[in-house]
């Protein structure tokens, strides 16, 4: 699955891989489950669970491994902690 990289809220199933390209600057937040994520040329393993979030550091491209059922969303670059409270409240 390619990433929009809309605000818009992602369901994965158990299993499922997001590929999100150049996303350097923005958000992603799990609102439920966990993911696992890496990026091109970053040797970290990336673990986030309900209520993580991370911004991704690096160009190319990065994978998100459902572990879990999750519900995840990509927001824009600047005002992605405002975002990311925003959206948190909504779902809530």
């Amino acid at each position: 699955m390619e990433a929009s990289l809309d605000p818009s809220l992602t369901k994965l199933e158990k299993d499922a891989l997001l590929h999100v390209r150049d996303a350097r600057g923005r958000c992603l937040a799990v609102f439920r489950g966990a993911v696992w994520l890496t990026q091109e040329n970053d040797p970290r393993d990336i673990l986030l669970e309900s209520g993580d979030s991370f911004t991704f550091d690096r160009q190319g491209l990065a994978l998100v491994h459902a572990l879990e059922a999750t519900s995840l969303v990509v927001l824009d670059a600047a005002p992605a902690a405002r975002q990311v409270r925003d959206v948190f409240r909504q779902a809530a």
